[in-house]
Parts: structure tokens; sequence; C-alpha cells
């Protein structure tokens, strides 16, 4: 029986391209779906980070609407919109916003934070201050708020200032993408309100006025 040599067996080998095909693929795949999967993490993310974003310019900017005088209640329907838009991507228990009122003190030697309210689980306190905070001091005699970018109400008026935290959870669990806190902040000049103080006329409870009370 004839039989071919190695050399030509290997020559043959060499040359058979039946399977190039399989080959190809099983060496593209997995970078293909690495691209595909790192792709749809980062849209996303991204998708993610605007929404936080809206959600503190929204916040900010009806608290900071209220004409006249603000209540209880105005504050509780802003954070409940905040609480609907955010409840698609679990905001209520991944994240916290805090929504806070700047103004001058009453010995005009800097901002205090006349009262401020939150929602969501996140266990977070503002990064500035809490309620209550540089009212008879001048802690903020330059501004509340990021070295270089701090916030001064003008006399007589107020600013609403908005932070929001949130625990992103990443849809492909790679270690690529650890578990990471994003975190927005926006401010808006109160517009149109004589009384800054916060009133109570329908008598809510504690529970039921978006207290700060983590720690």
């Amino acid at each position: 029986m004839f039989q071919l040599s190695p050399i030509t067996r290997l020559i043959g080998i060499c040359a058979d391209r039946s399977a190039i095909a399989a080959l190809e693929f099983a060496i593209a795949a997995p970078v293909l779906m690495f691209l595909g999967l790192g792709g749809i993490e980062a849209a996303n993310e991204s998708i993610t980070n605007m929404r936080l974003s809206m959600i503190a310019m929204q916040v900010a900017q009806n608290l900071a609407r209220v004409p006249a005088s603000i209540d209880e209640t105005d504050v509780v329907d802003a954070l409940k919109a905040a609480e609907l838009s955010g409840q698609t991507m679990s905001f209520q228990t991944r994240g916290r916003l805090i929504a806070s009122s700047v103004e001058e003190n009453e010995t005009s030697t800097g901002q205090y934070i006349r009262w401020q309210r939150c929602i969501g689980s996140k266990i977070a306190d503002s990064a500035y201050g809490n309620e209550g905070d540089g009212k008879t001091d001048a802690r903020f005699v330059d501004g509340v708020g990021a070295t270089g970018r701090k916030i001064s109400a003008p006399a007589g008026s107020a600013v609403i200032m908005v932070e929001v935290l949130y625990d992103y959870h990443p849809i492909i669990p790679w270690d690529l993408w650890n578990v990471a806190t994003l975190s927005y902040e926006a401010a808006f000049n109160v517009r149109e309100r004589i009384a800054q103080d916060i009133s109570n006329n329908s008598d809510l409870a504690d529970h039921e006025r978006n207290l700060c009370t983590a720690s």
C-alpha cells in the first residue's frame, strides 16, 4: 500500500483550507464578544450618568422656582418626582438625594444651610454640611460647596443645592467594572421667593417630610 512521506503529509495539512472559516471565527469571537459587551456596558453607564444629572437639575430647579414661600409639601412633590424618574434604575434603594437651601447667615459672616431634605436608602450625608451648619459661625465664609465651586446666596435670597449619589451596578458582571458610586450636583438661585424658611401648613409628620437622618 502506498504511503505518503511525513513531509508530504505536512505539506498537505498546511495546504488544507477546509476549516479556515471555523478557525477564524474561534479566534475572532472572544474579541468581538468583549467589544460588544463592553460597548453595551459603556452605553448603559453613560445613560445612567445622564439620568442622574437630570434628576439633580430637575429637583434643584423645581425647588428654586417655588414662589413667595415654600412649604414641606412643595419639597415632598419635588422629591417624589425625582423618585419616579429614577424608578427604573432602583434609585430609591441604591441612591441618595440631598436637597439643601443655602443662604446668608444671621450674623452676615458667611452662608448656612437653613433646611435640608433627603430621599433614598443609600447611607450618605451631604459632603458639605447638615441642616443648621454655619448659622452662627463663619465656617462657610467663602460659601458652601467644593473648593473652586463654592456657592453663596445673595442677601435676602437663597440657593437650592442638590447632591445625588448612586451605587452603580454594571449589567455585565466583569471585574473590569466594579460597583462604583456616581455623584452629581446642581444648584439654582431661588426666584421671586420672599420667605426662605420652610413651613409645614399640612402638619406632615417627620417621616413624611423626608428629613435627612443618615449619619
